[in-house]
């Protein structure tokens, strides 16, 4: 493995760790690189993970626990098991090749591709980067990914959540409303949370029961979208045996209580 740092000077023609940003110029990577072996044919910006049977970089992929986290990004394309160069963290130009909206937070999605969405019916969450401008990103893999489990809402009838921790359900909400029954948590479920990520334009209930504080100082509590945010994300914490609590959200949802 050949590590490459740099300060403020040229280094093969390029600024390797401090400049301006006016200075990423077209098809160049500025910031840490390495040289190493790939497996696999790469191409340019691709997402690659390090495989522990022969330390080879390899396509990433969020949706398989063997092929995760991505920890470098490929700057041009290479052969399989070719040694090339990789990029660990800085910024990458490209004004063919890159065209997103700036400031949107990137994930790493399949094949060692990203995507400026939420990522969807993946086993993991990885951000990593964001868009400075669009045709720049800044690539700076995150290692503290979430290890979420993945359940679709798709119903009209009401559904029960089931008892499990950590499990993502994505509402499929597309012109329908959709009510999420709670469970009444025993001691041993304190600590779980629930994450939702709402997909579509209809209502979404989530209910408590008349033993059960949600959000609020008052039992049979209910917390309610009902306007149009794809992407609008909630999460409820089960904090003791009687009350929910929300933990972040994103989107409008509101609290009402009591649940009539």
């Amino acid at each position: 493995m050949y590590f490459r740092f740099g300060r403020s000077k040229k280094f093969d023609n390029e600024y390797l760790l401090n400049f301006k940003t006016d200075e990423i110029t077209d098809n160049i990577s500025h910031g840490i690189h390495m040289n190493d072996i790939v497996g696999e044919n790469v191409q340019k910006f691709d997402l690659l993970y390090v495989d522990d049977s022969d330390g080879k970089f390899y396509k990433a992929d969020a949706t398989d626990m063997n092929t995760f986290p991505a920890v470098a990004m490929a700057t041009e394309d290479i052969e399989e098991d070719n040694i090339g160069r990789l990029l660990l963290m800085g910024y990458i130009r490209s004004d063919s090749e890159i065209n997103l909206d700036p400031g949107k937070l990137l994930y790493l999605d399949i094949n060692g591709t990203y995507t400026a969405n939420y990522p969807r019916l993946t086993r993991r969450k990885q951000i990593i980067g964001y868009t400075l401008s669009p045709h720049i990103i800044y690539f700076n893999p995150d290692l503290t990914f979430d290890y979420h489990k993945i359940m679709e809402i798709d119903t009209s009838e009401i559904f029960n959540l089931p008892k499990e921790d950590g499990i993502e359900y994505f509402i499929e909400c597309e012109n329908k409303d959709v009510t999420i029954q709670l469970y009444k948590p025993g001691e041993d479920e304190v600590g779980f949370v629930h994450f939702f990520v709402k997909l579509g334009n209809g209502k979404v209930t989530i209910l408590s029961s008349p033993e059960i504080y949600l959000a609020s100082n008052e039992l049979n509590s209910r917390i309610v979208n009902e306007t149009f945010e794809r992407y609008a994300i909630l999460s409820l914490k089960v904090v003791s045996p009687d009350r929910y609590v929300v933990n972040s959200f994103d989107g409008t949802w509101a609290v009402y209580g009591p649940n009539e």
